[in-house]
């Protein structure tokens, strides 16, 4: 467990999961559009334009559970949203269910060891996710990074 976090909210769970995959998108040199997290109903998402490399598309889908182990050593299993981009783009690489499987596991590996590398720049997007907070006056909040803004947090995290 790489993460400083010990008492965790799940909103902080949220943000890292969601910095993993905004994280894994730059570190694979595929475009963030924008990273959010709604403070009101804990609703988040990593908006990007996917890669031609199906590869790409599960390494991404896999950051967000493999960011969550390695700050909170909690199970890896991808979910929901995640789990279906994984399947969708292992399948359409390898074609075959067994095949795929074996390729959403090896990125799965893969994808924890780049994030473990690059905690600093996971640390960083989820820190900025969760402070930046707006516009609380009108009722709701929410944290909001641009990709220009994900980008630089992770090219200026000390391992970058």
């Amino acid at each position: 467990m790489v993460g400083k976090i010990s008492e965790v909210s799940s909103l902080e769970r949220t943000a890292v999961h969601e910095a993993g995959h905004s994280s894994a998108c730059v570190l694979l040199r595929v475009e963030v559009l924008e990273a959010r997290i709604d403070f009101a109903d804990g609703e988040s998402k990593v908006t990007y334009i996917p890669s031609p490399n199906p590869v790409d598309t599960i390494l991404v889908a896999a950051a967000g559970a493999a960011a969550e182990s390695l700050a909170f050593g909690s199970s890896s299993e991808l979910t929901g949203t995640d789990e279906r981009n994984a399947d969708r783009a292992a399948f359409a690489a390898r074609g075959g269910i067994s095949t795929a499987d074996h390729l959403v596991r090896r990125c799965r590996a893969e994808v924890r060891e780049l994030l473990f590398d690059r905690w600093d720049a996971v640390e960083a997007v989820a820190l900025a996710l969760l402070e930046c907070r707006w516009p609380a006056d009108l009722g709701f909040a929410f944290g909001s990074l641009s990709g220009r803004e994900v980008a630089d947090l992770v090219a200026g995290a000390s391992g970058g």
